[in-house]
């Protein structure tokens, strides 16, 4: 009995205080979050590059939407990009294009600089860009330059970088991997976010905003027990926030009734209630993205009821990368039509 009464206390005093927090989606009342909370509400008043670092699943993005929120371009775009599925078209990508500069460049594009004109362009996982697109980067940090490709004209845009990393960017500039100029470059202000297991305090709050977001969606409310909130405490969660979302998302949409139980919980994460012997990071890792892949496809398939184009845009992503990954998940666009 004392116990619920003190998660009820629990969830009240949060509820109360997250009314206080003001511009900034970072969920938590650990003090590491408190500090991003408050770098962020600093930062924004600048216009600093902003170099993000921290593990897969932390939050990066929300914080550089916070960060853009708060600054005096947040009338202007938010272009997000994961340099990671660039590939060998990031320049094209990033600078835009001009028609016939390559096989299938039918038409002229501004790409992700001239869209962010004004604005703030988020490039995330900047650790994975090639070497040859760093140098072109930098010159454009330097001075607001750039060329599309197939194009001999300078052409100028106002962007904030902000960027962010899951990888050790001090060590591939030693390693000769990353460009230690535009390391510095980049990282006018430097946010470091820290992994969940090392703040437990944060991950209630983050049942109590997920459950309500996954109710609010299907126009119900959802509650938890308290024994099953401390089993989702217990857990180590090596796929950090977006691991544990997934899994109550899993939880929710599979119980019995509209108050998870902590029976719910152990169905999904298995076992009685001790804690699990863990999987390693890479496989754990792995496993997550893989669900997440594999959700956010279908969904987006979904919605673009087999049309390619309309998939394309809902993704932002490249046609060869989303084939590529349909393809690896056994799914066919022809399915959805």
């Amino acid at each position: 009995m004392y116990a619920a009464l003190h998660f009820q206390r629990l969830r009240n005093a949060y509820l109360s205080d997250s009314e206080k927090i003001r511009g900034c989606n970072l969920i938590g009342v650990s003090m590491s979050t408190r500090d991003v909370r408050q770098e962020v509400l600093s930062v924004g008043k600048t216009d600093l590059p902003v170099l993000i670092m921290g593990e897969s699943g932390t939050g990066k993005e929300i914080i550089a939407r916070d960060i853009h929120r708060n600054s005096a371009r947040s009338a202007k775009p938010f272009i997000p990009i994961n340099c990671a599925v660039l590939g060998s078209l990031a320049e094209s990508e990033l600078f835009g294009h001009v028609s016939g500069a390559f096989t299938g460049a039918s038409k002229t594009t501004a790409g992700y600089v001239g869209a962010a004109d004004n604005g703030t362009l988020f490039l995330d996982e900047i650790g994975e860009l090639l070497p040859e697109i760093q140098a072109k980067l930098l010159r454009f940090l330097d001075d607001g330059e750039y060329s599309k490709v197939g194009d001999t004209s300078i052409r100028h845009a106002d962007v904030r970088i902000v960027a962010a990393t899951n990888r050790n960017l001090e060590k591939m500039c030693d390693e000769g991997s990353f460009r230690t100029d535009l390391f510095y470059r980049l990282s006018g202000v430097i946010i470091k976010t820290t992994p969940l297991h090392e703040r437990k305090a944060d991950i209630l709050p983050l049942i109590w905003h997920f459950l309500a977001l996954f109710g609010t969606a299907k126009n119900i409310t959802y509650d938890i027990s308290a024994d099953a909130c401390s089993r989702l405490v217990e857990e180590d969660w090596p796929g950090n926030v977006r691991q544990l979302k997934q899994t109550l998302y899993k939880i929710s949409q599979t119980s019995d009734t509209r108050k998870i139980s902590l029976a719910d919980v152990q169905r999904t994460l298995g076992g009685s209630g001790e804690k699990q012997s863990l999987k390693s990071y890479k496989d754990a890792k792995a496993e997550v993205l893989l669900d997440f892949d594999k959700e956010y496809l279908l969904k987006t398939l979904y919605l673009a009821k087999g049309s390619l184009k309309k998939a394309l845009e809902l993704s932002g992503m490249h046609k060869k990368n989303f084939y590529t990954k349909i393809k690896e998940l056994g799914l066919s666009v022809k399915d959805f039509s």
